[in-house]
Order: C-alpha cells, then sequence, then structure tokens
C-alpha cells in the first residue's frame, strides 16, 4: 500500500510539473536602464558546522523541492519558481526531481528527510528564517538541519532567490559528496537597496517610461551626470510598486553653491491605444506622488549650474520618503562638473508660441499679464524664446526682454498701419543687439500660388517701410508656382530668412539650395510640428526622448541655425491633463503637437508646469551650444565625424540614449580638456 500511495504521489507530482512549467514565461525587461554602477549588498558567509545526523553520503539527489500549499487566492509564482528549479537542476546536475506542496507527509507516503523548501512552507526550518524578519526585496539561501531554505521577504524576493540559486549554486557538483559539503558550510544572504514594497532605480533624464515598466537589477541605484557649467542635466528615478502608497517625496542631501536642484514627479495620461504617455512634470514642493500597485511612476530631478560654481564633482543622496519621513530607499547621484560654461545666449534661435486665449481659458479669469510674463520666463529657463514680448515694442518695460541675453528672438506685430511699423523699426534701430533679434512673421506656410503671392507683397511692404529687419515664412510644402518655379524661387528676393519644415531637408534639391543661401550669409531655421512623424526626429509625447534630443545634433549636422515651434500651450480641444491628442482637427493619435507646457493651477500651482519633452529640448539645445563650441575649437570636420557615428541622415539615427550620452560626453571631456591645458 505504501508503494502505491508513494507512486501515486510522484504520479500527481509529475502532473503539477508538467502544469507549472507551461504557464512559466519571462518577466518584460524595463524599458531603458543606465550603465552598469556599483553592486547591492551582499553577504556570503560561512554556517556552522553541519549537524550532526546528516548521512555521510548526501548529495543532491536525495533532497526533495517543497513549496507552500498555493490557496486560492496566492500568486503561483513561488509554485512556478519551485518548477523551474527542478528543470535546472535536471539540466545542471543530471538529477531528476518534482516539486512537492507542504501538505505532503507520512499519510500521502510520503518520508523526505532531506528537502529544499522554497518560499514560506510549514516546515520549521522556512519559520525560522522568516523569523529573521526580511523586508519586501530580501532574501536568504541557508542550510538548517536537513533544509536548504530558499525564502524571501515576498513571493518576488523567493523567486529571485531561487533564480540566484539556479544561477550561481547550482552545480553538476551538488550532486557529490564534497559538492553537497560545500553547500551545507555556505549561507547567501542578500539585503536590497529597497526598505519597502517599492523598487526605485536612477536613469537618464530623458528615457520614457511606460506602465509596465519592470526592475530586473538594482544595480542602478547610482549615477553619474556629466554637465558644463550654466547648464542643466537631469536623471529620472523609475518607481516600481507591489502596493498603493501616498504622499511620496524625495529629500535631496547635498547643498553644493553654484547648483540648483529642482524635483518632479511625471504625471501620465492615456493615448487612444491605452498606452500612458508620461510627461508633464509636477514640482514635488507642490504636490506628493501617489504611486498604485502594478502601475510604474517616475521622478525627474534636475541639476541645474551657474557660472560660479567649481569645476569638479559633487555628490548627492536621493531618499525617497513618505509622509512620516520613513525612507523607502537611497539612491546616490554624482555631478560632474566640467571647468568650461556654455553661452548665457543659446546658439540656437528659438522662437515659440504662448497664446494667451488658452492661459485664460484654463487659468479662469485672472491676471493674464501676469501669468504670461510666468509663462515667458519658464521658456526662457528652458532655452526658449516666446514669439511675443510680454509688453509692446513700443512699451519701455520690454526694454529689459529685448536686452535679456537669455532671448535668441522675439516677434514684431505685423500691422497694415504704416506709421506703427516704422515707429517700431526706428526704436529698433537704436540698439543693434535688439534689432539683430527682431523679426516679423507675417503669414505662416503660404500653400497654394495666391498665398505665395500674398507672402512675397507682404515682404516687399517690410522691406521698404523696415529695411534689413528679417522675415519669417515658415515653408510647409514646396508650391509648384509655374512650369519653371516654386516657393523657394518665388521668394527668393523676399527675405533672408529661411524656416522649411524639417523634413524638406531631407530633399537634395531644397537641401542644396538651402547650402546656397548660407554661403551667401543668409539664415536658415527649420521647425517640427503635428508632422514630421516617425521615422523623423520630433518632439511629440510618443516618441522615445533621445529622439527629442537627437533633433538639435541633426540640426547642427545640417547647418541649421534656428528651430521654430508654433505654440507650448495649446489646449483648443483638450484638458492637458487628461487628453494628449491635441490636434483632432487633424487627427486623435497625435500627443503632445503644440503642447510643452500645461497649466498649474490644476496641481496648485499659479503659472505653469514643464515637462519632460520641454527638459529634453533644452538638454538638446544646450547640446548644440556644446557642439558649436567644439566646431569653434577643433573644426566643423571635427564635429561632424562625432555626429556622424549617431546619425548620417534625418531618418537614419541611432535611437541609443547611451550612445548619445557616451558621445557627449566624449565631446565634453575634449572640450575640457582642450580649456584648461
Amino acid at each position: 500500500m505504501t508503494n502505491i500511495k508513494r507512486g501515486m504521489c510522484l504520479l500527481l507530482s509529475m502532473i503539477m510539473l508538467l502544469g507549472m512549467l507551461v504557464s512559466c514565461g519571462p518577466q518584460q525587461s524595463p524599458s531603458a536602464t543606465p550603465d552598469a554602477t556599483p553592486t547591492p549588498t551582499v553577504t556570503a558567509t560561512p554556517s556552522p558546522t553541519p549537524e550532526a545526523g546528516l548521512k555521510e553520503d548526501l548529495v543532491l539527489s536525495d533532497f526533495s523541492i517543497i513549496y507552500p500549499t498555493k490557496k486560492l487566492t496566492d500568486s503561483a509564482q513561488v509554485q512556478n519558481a519551485a518548477a523551474s528549479l527542478c528543470t535546472s537542476i535536471l539540466t545542471e546536475a543530471s538529477v531528476i526531481c518534482y516539486p512537492l506542496d507542504d501538505s505532503m507527509d507520512e499519510s500521502m507516503g510520503y518520508y523526505g528527510e532531506y528537502e529544499i523548501l522554497i518560499g514560506k512552507t510549514n516546515r520549521a526550518e522556512s519559520q525560522q528564517v522568516l523569523a529573521m524578519g526580511l523586508s519586501h526585496f530580501n532574501y536568504v539561501i541557508k542550510f538548517i538541519g536537513k533544509k536548504i531554505v530558499i525564502l524571501g521577504g515576498s513571493d518576488e524576493a523567493t523567486v529571485e532567490a531561487v533564480t540566484y540559486f539556479a544561477e550561481n549554486m547550482l552545480t553538476a557538483e551538488l550532486n557529490t559528496v564534497e559538492g553537497m559539503k560545500t553547500m551545507m558550510t555556505t549561507d547567501y544572504t542578500y539585503t536590497s537597496p529597497w526598505t519597502k514594497g517599492v523598487k526605485a532605480w536612477l536613469t537618464n533624464g530623458f528615457d520614457k517610461i511606460s506602465a509596465d515598466t519592470k526592475c530586473k537589477s538594482d544595480e542602478f541605484t547610482h549615477y553619474d551626470v556629466y554637465t558644463a557649467k550654466n547648464e542643466s542635466e537631469a536623471v529620472q528615478i523609475f518607481l516600481e510598486s507591489v502596493e498603493d502608497y501616498e504622499g511620496l517625496d524625495l529629500e535631496v542631501v547635498g547643498d553644493h553653491d553654484g547648483i540648483r536642484v529642482e524635483t518632479f514627479y511625471e504625471h501620465s495620461n492615456t493615448a487612444k491605444n491605452g498606452e500612458r504617455l508620461y510627461d508633464a512634470l509636477v514640482p514635488l514642493s507642490a504636490k506628493k506622488l501617489d504611486i498604485k500597485n502594478g502601475i510604474a511612476q517616475a521622478m525627474l530631478v534636475r541639476f541645474v549650474t551657474d557660472k560660479t560654481v567649481a569645476g569638479g564633482d559633487y555628490e548627492y543622496v536621493l531618499r525617497l520618503v513618505d509622509q512620516s519621513g520613513d525612507i523607502y530607499t537611497e539612491l546616490t547621484v554624482t555631478v560632474h562638473v566640467w571647468d568650461f560654461a556654455l553661452p548665457d545666449t543659446p546658439t540656437t534661435k528659438t522662437e515659440c508660441g504662448i497664446l494667451t486665449g488658452y492661459i485664460e481659458k484654463m487659468h479662469g479669469n485672472k491676471n493674464t499679464e501676469e501669468l504670461y510674463i510666468k509663462y515667458y520666463e519658464m521658456l526662457l529657463d528652458h532655452k526658449m524664446s516666446p514669439y511675443d514680448l510680454p509688453y509692446d515694442v513700443l512699451d519701455d518695460r520690454a526694454d529689459k526682454y529685448m536686452s535679456d541675453p537669455r532671448v535668441t528672438t522675439f516677434r514684431l506685430p505685423y500691422s497694415y498701419d504704416d506709421a506703427r511699423m516704422v515707429a517700431m523699426y526706428e526704436k529698433l534701430k537704436t540698439n543693434e543687439e535688439w534689432f539683430k533679434k527682431a523679426y516679423f512673421y507675417p503669414i505662416d506656410e503660404p500653400g497654394t500660388v495666391e498665398a505665395v503671392d500674398t507672402a512675397v507683397a507682404m515682404c516687399e511692404r517690410i522691406n521698404t517701410l523696415c529695411p534689413g529687419i528679417k522675415t519669417c515664412v515658415p515653408m510647409h510644402r514646396m508650391v509648384e508656382y509655374d512650369a519653371e518655379r516654386d516657393t523657394i524661387d518665388v521668394m527668393s528676393d523676399a527675405f533672408t530668412l529661411w524656416v522649411p519644415k524639417m523634413f524638406l531637408m531631407d530633399s537634395e534639391d531644397v537641401l542644396e539650395r538651402m547650402n546656397e543661401y548660407m554661403a551667401n550669409g543668409e539664415e536658415v531655421w527649420w521647425y517640427v510640428c503635428w508632422e514630421p512623424a516617425n521615422p523623423y526626429c520630433n518632439v511629440l509625447m510618443d516618441q522615445l526622448g533621445v529622439q527629442h534630443r537627437m533633433l538639435f545634433w541633426q540640426q547642427v549636422q545640417h547647418n541649421v541655425t534656428g528651430f521654430l515651434y508654433w505654440c507650448t500651450n495649446y489646449w483648443e480641444y483638450v484638458d492637458p491633463w487628461e487628453d494628449p491628442a491635441t490636434v483632432k482637427n487633424l487627427s486623435d493619435t497625435v500627443y503632445g503637437d503644440g503642447m510643452l507646457l500645461y497649466n498649474g493651477n490644476k496641481v496648485g500651482i499659479d503659472g505653469p508646469c514643464s515637462s519632460l519633452r520641454l527638459v529634453t529640448i533644452c538638454d538638446g539645445l544646450e547640446d548644440a551650444d556644446m557642439l558649436n563650441m567644439a566646431k569653434e575649437l577643433f573644426g566643423e570636420e571635427w564635429v561632424n565625424e562625432k555626429i556622424a557615428t549617431l546619425s548620417t541622415s534625418l531618418t537614419k539615427y541611432s535611437r541609443s540614449s547611451a550612445a548619445l550620452e557616451q558621445m557627449r560626453l566624449e565631446i565634453g571631456n575634449a572640450i575640457n580638456n582642450e580649456l584648461n591645458k
């Protein structure tokens, strides 16, 4: 009868094993990870001498694998891990074993003395380890009596422990007496950097998280940031939680002169396909972070240097804490400051829109003038110059903005009043700096022969009334004006500032003509909007962060000196906090076009909130500053060779954030070495 019971037990176990193996599947890997960093805290210590009573020829094949009896509401993680370990044992040690749940006893024909205990089994040895008070992500592998205990503070940690055992301790030698003796004298304790049920790890400041981002390694608890003086660089903290938490904050330890630290969490909203898009940056000083079980979240930490900071290395500790001050984890960042500064005035000229009507719409009946200045200043802090000054050009209050070195351009309002046009012109002529920054923008994207004629007439009127002032007329496509001429041909005498949509530069014909104009001293900028879409670089929410930054490397590569973005607060059809499809009149699957800012009153701020994309655009503009500085030091050919390792055309470029960071580091180091010989 005993043999029959034993046979039935083994048969049932084999059936269970097959079922569990079918249910196993790979975990999804993180969407982005930084370079490898210092390893987590791990201790491996010798165990006491094995207890008396162990058989002298003990080997792996003497052991059974035991896991906790699964209740209806329990996860199958531990059960699957036990089954997976059986497979590993067969592969590595050629030993056949079957996983059994801990309800097995003598009444069922089970007489096993030697057991590998997986998880929180009912065995005394498992309970002994459990009493050690393991935190959520910690685990222990320990030989106790006649048992090998593999146990974590959670099912997830137990699975990690089984994986570690299989990959690092399981060998064919365990099925030898000497190999088992070695196993018997070794404990393994893993201490996670995460003390609560939240995993937190560092990555760069521009890769994007997804709702199901998972962390498979805790090696990324340190990050190295490289920055010039008068620059900003960021890191992100990705968070993965097994519980709901409210009111999480970030405590920054490290106060260094000349470096300002800004902390945010990243708000997400949902695309049409259900994908979460993370973009709005909410200052943690205004609102703390709530996270949900199973939905990844992110924080952003921005390090802003000024010209007074000394070159060198600066250490920071980032502590994830709750409202009671409990520390969930500690992460470290070293900010390496190169001993050179980026210019106060960006080398890339920019122009972008702020629409006051949408400020009024989302903020209510407030002082729009004061709010506009807050939006204006936020864009300047991110290296972007808005179209319109906070005050009329003829107002003396506009003078300080026109003189601000951060302002690269400003738009003059086109007027049909000749006297007003001349008055603006005469004021600007009194200051060479103002005159160089000013431009008219009389018409947008002429797409017909009639519109081209109108654009030419307006430009000619400007040239007559205000000779020498720049005029901007963005071109989204080439109009075949007649059998021999297109838009460029007809407008070639109307102005000296060209602004084609970026993808037009992919045309050899357009590129050749733009290069000719640049060679003659004329300016060429470009712009993006709801198009071009992938594979071109743009600043749309569902594109990669590296594409936003790469856009400006390509701009330098093509000798384009300006960037236009039509609007930063286009909220005509949406509440930006709820719906990212901003241009529903064009497409309901284009996300974030014309929207780089969010109305801060949604989170208790009397002004705007920035976005991950705006921060990345700022990074790209600062990259362009560094590349242009390198041109001055090493020549255009040297810089173009560097860029060519990342981008060979507007549609063929690296999507690797690590590759871009590495090239930026190489160029920054070269500049630093050259300037500090």
